[in-house]
């Protein structure tokens, strides 16, 4: 199956410098934004109207700043942003940065709506002035060669007009290897309810008495071409108190839904039922059953061999895929005598279900940092990450897992998905700071490789570079540093240079295309540096692990040993070198900042910055990574670092710009307010500017355009030898 993406032509990100640089992986291997990176770590942010000050220090005497509400909170805003948009917001230079700036935002980012389905290439294509688009495709063999013959296969707007509907698509999913019928869902716009209905790709056109499911929560799963499993909400009785489907019965084709049986039936109290196919065996798919229970605990059932079993993995494992009646697994954490990392296959089998003696089929080496893990069919893709950049190696389970290396592009980042849901092509995206995302197909029959560009360029890259740099740290610990900008730069100290780091919660960063800091920074002779600190995950836990908790001042140590090897290089020196962090990050540049605002011109931060009151502003999940502040010994280490409770008087210290929404749901708001009063309270350079909307990193298009620019025009005044014409 797949779903059809967001179609929004914008890049997820607040700061300007952050949406180009890095691309995450999560433990379970996807990937998210930097700017979005809380999202997975935090919890909701549920905060009071009026969180009442704490008596005794001069940031506890900030918390009126946290009220949403308040009057006297608004027209500060309003005030502070007033001051920041008559500095960078104004004349010839802003205008043509946020013109620039608006117009690659606006070009829609082509979304990755496509499936290989038997011999062809599918799309889901939404052409301007569409509202939902149509669904096409070409001759495999054309497209992989770069020369697409489009056919419409469906039209949804004229299916639309021509039924008096009002339907977006929500998926199609088809079945077998070779498949000729897919089921599509469309969804009713202002609701949750679905229409399913089964397609014929002959044909072009909808079965007449093929599955059908009318208007409501509900939904169907392939177990081959004449069976589905259906989780059935059409009834009232057969719906949970959410509204959702909680009956599961087994349809088989060329009989009525009301003959379907009924193979198992969830309380009606339980919050919700969803369902994926999993295509990978011989004969028929396998059924994954999520249940999410009152209490938000989750069951998980399958259905296998027309038989609905328990599915319960032990918790130091996660699932990866199914393959030849087995759960191929891998092992989150270390657990009687099972390494990290390892893949495991545990049988299953008509008469018990899940067995519980697995095999062994890969044990990672030491040095191996796995990034990704992909099955299809019987080959399992597993990505690994070395010194920031990534390969890939395929496993044919079908062999004893047997390794082979796949030769895909080496300096950048790898990341993997299937070609369709029943193909057996591995599709990977490539892409790297000056590369846009670009596809490569491997097909493992044959061991080819095909090249698919996909995403233009948006500046020109041709005379620049990517360089790479290891330093190492007091304790012996390896960190690296990536260097992008134009080739021959001279090494005079003078290059305007913007450093980023994050250091933190584990993540590895991988860089992915700048595609708007190219266009405003790079291109106009600004160079980008990215560092990979210990707190990140490109060294593996034990690195991340270095920069958690206590140790956290070794991330701030490491973005410090950077700024100084460029300065010692000459590449650039505190005149021209500006720091920049968002989230995590932002926490990170603030410390920085506030212990050697020697080293830099300029700071640019959306960030945690209370330390002592993080958990109380939304951000209690993060005790893990941070501390508790509530625990004396934390507070002690937490108040040591906190970027609110250690600004000192330094009316020359770098001028330091935060960028925040009021609708922040992740990092709350109040942190850079807070911060920002505390500055202007003691005479330190600063500037502040908020937005209505935005969100972690999302809002409207102008509002992007206009934070964007303003920090942009913000850097180059601060760090080029002139402000950028």
């Amino acid at each position: 199956m797949y779903l059809l993406a967001s179609s929004l032509p914008v890049e997820i990100g607040v700061q300007l410098w952050v949406d180009d640089c890095c691309e995450l992986s999560i433990s379970l291997g996807a990937t998210m934004r930097l700017s979005n990176v809380f999202v997975s770590l935090a919890i909701s942010l549920t905060i009071a109207t009026h969180l009442q000050a704490q008596s005794g220090t001069s940031e506890d005497k900030l918390s009126w700043l946290e009220d949403f509400t308040s009057e006297k909170v608004k027209d500060w805003i309003k005030s502070e942003n007033i001051r920041t948009s008559d500095r960078y917001a104004v004349g010839a230079s802003y205008q043509n940065l946020y013109n620039e700036t608006f117009n690659v935002l606006k070009m829609s980012a082509r979304t990755d709506n496509t499936q290989h389905i038997g011999s062809n290439l599918y799309e889901v294509y939404k052409p301007e002035g569409a509202k939902v688009g149509v669904w096409r495709r070409s001759p495999w063999i054309n497209y992989i060669n770069g020369l697409p013959e489009w056919e419409t296969v469906l039209d949804f707007d004229a299916m639309n007009k021509k039924d008096k509907t009002d339907f977006s698509l929500e998926s199609i999913s088809c079945v077998g290897a070779s498949p000729d019928h897919c089921l599509i869902s469309f969804l009713k716009y202002g609701s949750f309810s679905t229409v399913t209905k089964e397609f014929d790709l002959g044909s072009k056109s909808f079965v007449s008495d093929g599955f059908f499911l009318p208007l409501a929560r509900s939904s169907l799963n392939w177990i081959d071409k004449d069976n589905v499993l259906l989780l059935d909400g059409i009834a009232t009785g057969n719906q949970n108190e959410s509204g959702g489907p909680r009956t599961i019965k087994l349809w088989k084709r060329n009989t009525k839904i009301e003959a379907a049986t009924i193979v198992f039936e969830t309380e009606v109290s339980d919050r919700r039922l969803t369902g994926q196919s999993y295509s990978s065996q011989p004969e028929s798919n396998v059924v994954l059953l999520n249940l999410v229970h009152k209490d938000q605990s989750v069951e998980q059932k399958i259905f296998f061999a027309n038989k609905m079993f328990d599915f319960k993995l032990p918790s130091h494992v996660g699932l990866i895929g199914f393959y030849n009646n087995q759960a191929i697994v891998f092992v989150k954490e270390k657990s009687d005598g099972a390494k990290k990392g390892a893949i495991f296959a545990y049988p299953i089998t008509a008469e018990n279900g899940l067995g519980i003696k697995p095999k062994v089929l890969w044990e990672p080496k030491a040095e191996d940092l796995v990034f990704d893990k992909l099955l299809i069919k019987n080959n399992l893709y597993i990505s690994f990450v070395k010194d920031v950049k990534t390969h890939i190696a395929r496993f044919d389970l079908a062999n004893n897992a047997r390794e082979s290396r796949i030769d895909f592009p080496k300096d950048g980042a790898l990341f993997m998905k299937k070609a369709g849901e029943n193909s057996e092509v591995l599709k990977v995206t490539f892409e790297n700071s000056l590369t846009p995302s670009t596809y490569y197909f491997y097909d493992p029959a044959s061991a080819g490789i095909s090249k698919v560009n996909f995403l233009p360029e948006t500046f020109d890259s041709s005379e620049m570079e990517i360089k790479q740099s290891f330093l190492k740290t007091k304790d012996g610990s390896q960190i690296v540093y990536l260097l992008v900008g134009k080739k021959g730069m001279p090494l005079n100290s003078s290059n305007p240079t913007i450093l980023f780091g994050y250091g933190g919660f584990n993540q590895i960063m991988l860089p992915i295309y700048m595609k708007l800091s190219g266009k405003v920074w790079l291109e106009k002779g600004g160079l980008f540096v990215f560092a990979h600190v210990r707190g990140d995950g490109e060294f593996g836990e034990n690195g991340h692990k270095a920069g958690m908790g206590k140790l956290k001042q070794n991330v701030f140590d490491d973005i410090v040993m950077v700024a100084k090897d460029l300065i010692a290089k000459k590449i650039t020196s505190p005149r021209h070198l500006g720091l920049n962090g968002a989230s995590n990050g932002g926490l990170t540049a603030a410390a920085v900042y506030n212990q050697h605002p020697e080293l830099f011109n300029a700071v640019v931060v959306e960030a945690v910055l209370d330390m002592a009151r993080f958990d109380a502003l939304g951000g209690r999940s993060w005790k893990g990574e941070y501390g508790d502040p509530s625990n004396p010994a934390d507070l002690k280490y937490l108040k040591n670092y906190s970027p609110l409770h250690n600004v000192k008087k330094n009316t020359s210290a770098p001028e330091i710009l935060f960028v925040t929404s009021s609708d922040d749901k992740v990092v709350n708001p109040a942190h850079s307010r807070k911060m920002a009063e505390r500055l202007k309270q003691i005479g330190n350079p600063y500037l502040f500017y908020e937005s209505d909307t935005g969100e972690h990193g999302l809002g409207t298009l102008d509002f992007m355009a206009k934070s964007k620019s303003i920090v942009s025009s913000f850097f180059w005044d601060k760090l080029g030898p002139a402000v950028v014409k």
